[in-house]
C-alpha cells in the first residue's frame, strides 16, 4: 500500500510540475473569437481594379495569431494575387504584417487563414485588416463577404469602389463621339456601416491569458462577483476539495 501511495504523489508532483511550467512558459491556444454567421453571407464586396476592403477590430486576448476571413471566388486559373495588410490604424503607413497569396488558393465560403508569429500584447488593442487585389484587372471575380448592417460594435469596415476604367478600343476610331469610362459594376462607396466575416485566434502567454480571463469574468459584475480574486478563490478551492477527495480515497483503502 506504501508503494502505491507514493505512486499516487509521484504522479500529482509530476502534474503540479507540469501545471507550473505551462503557467510560466507555456501557451493556450483554445482561445478564438468569431464574427462570422450567416449575417456575414448578405453581400459581396468585389475588388476589382484598385478597389480595396477594411475591417477594424479589437483583440480580446494576449497571442493574436491568426484572423480568418471569407470570400466568393469565382476563378478558376489564373495568376492573380490578393494582399492582405495587417496594421495597427486603417490609415497607418507601416504593415505589422504582409501577406501575398495566389487568388486560385482561396476557395468560396471557405475560411481563409492568415497566420503570424503571436501579437503577445495584442489584449485591448484595436488593428485593421486592409484587403486589395495586386492584379489590378477591372474585371474581377474575387469578393469578399460582409453583412448588411453593422453587426460588430467594436469595430467598423469601409469600401472603396474601384475607379479605373475598362479600355474601349473603338473610342480611337470614333473621334466624333465623347465616351464616358466604363467602370466595371462594383459597389459604390458605403456610406452605412456594415462589417466584413471574419474569426480570430490567440496563441498567448498562459499566465497573461488567464489574467486577461480574469479580468474579463469579473468585468460588470456586482459584489464579490466583480473581483479577479474570488475566481482564484473559486478555483484554490476546487483544488483544495479535490486534495481532500484523494485523501479520504486513500484511507477507504487502507482500511
Amino acid at each position: 500500500m506504501r508503494k502505491k501511495h507514493w505512486s499516487i504523489i509521484i504522479l500529482l508532483l509530476i502534474i503540479a510540475s507540469g501545471s507550473v511550467y505551462q503557467l510560466l512558459w507555456g501557451r493556450i491556444s483554445n482561445f478564438d473569437t468569431v464574427y462570422y454567421s450567416p449575417l456575414y453571407s448578405t453581400d459581396i464586396y468585389f475588388l476589382a481594379g484598385d478597389a480595396q476592403i477594411t475591417q477594424e477590430f479589437e483583440a480580446e486576448y494576449p497571442g493574436l495569431s491568426r484572423i480568418e476571413l471569407y470570400f466568393e471566388n469565382q476563378a478558376n486559373n489564373n495568376s492573380n494575387e490578393v494582399v492582405f495588410h495587417l496594421k495597427q490604424q486603417c490609415d497607418a503607413a507601416e504593415d505589422i504584417e504582409t501577406f501575398t497569396v495566389k487568388q486560385v488558393s482561396i476557395v468560396s465560403k471557405q475560411a481563409f487563414p492568415l497566420t503570424f508569429s503571436p501579437l503577445d500584447d495584442s489584449a485591448g488593442r484595436r488593428y485593421c485588416i486592409v484587403v486589395e487585389s495586386k492584379s489590378g484587372e477591372v474585371d474581377s471575380s474575387l469578393g469578399v463577404y460582409a453583412s448588411g448592417v453593422d453587426t460588430y460594435p467594436r469595430g467598423s469596415a469601409t469600401y472603396k469602389s474601384n475607379t479605373i476604367a475598362l479600355p474601349n478600343s473603338s473610342a480611337v476610331a470614333l473621334t466624333n463621339q465623347i465616351w464616358l469610362p466604363i467602370v466595371q459594376k462594383t459597389q459604390p462607396v458605403v456610406q452605412h456601416p456594415f462589417d466584413i466575416g471574419f474569426k480570430l485566434y490567440y496563441n498567448g502567454k498562459t499566465g497573461a491569458t488567464l489574467q486577461t480571463l480574469l479580468r474579463q469574468l469579473a468585468a460588470y459584475k456586482p459584489g464579490p462577483l466583480g473581483q479577479p480574486m474570488f475566481y482564484i478563490f473559486l478555483l484554490l478551492l476546487y483544488g483544495g476539495l479535490i486534495a481532500i477527495l484523494w485523501v479520504v480515497i486513500l484511507k477507504v483503502q487502507k482500511n
